[in-house]
């Protein structure tokens, strides 16, 4: 019987057929939006309405040591720091354009 340790790690366990593909276009336009209260943070008040394009998205969370979890296909939890309640949320899909037309 596998422990609870076993399964929550094969949960979180990215496989390595996966690992480097995005499931989100390059050119999804991603808006930052952090809480509007006053518990917000500095750090997360100064992102604040920063527009990210979908190709950024790993290079400037993942250099700054943040995750990035999938809420559903528009939603982007974010987690800057501890009790982190961000999120990004995409404004703009790749190919809009061309099926709108």
């Amino acid at each position: 019987m596998e422990t609870i340790e076993e399964l929550e790690k094969a949960r979180v366990t990215i496989p390595s057929s996966i690992v480097g593909v995005t499931f989100f276009s390059h050119y999804d336009l991603w808006l930052f939006q952090s809480e509007k209260d006053l518990k917000v943070c500095d750090v997360c008040d100064a992102w604040d309405g920063g527009l990210i394009q979908g190709d950024q998205l790993r290079r400037i969370f993942n250099q700054r040591g943040s995750m990035l979890m999938i809420l559903d296909e528009d939603t982007i939890q974010v987690s800057l720091h501890k009790n982190c309640r961000c999120k990004l949320i995409r404004i703009g899909r790749h190919g809009e354009e061309e099926e709108e037309s």
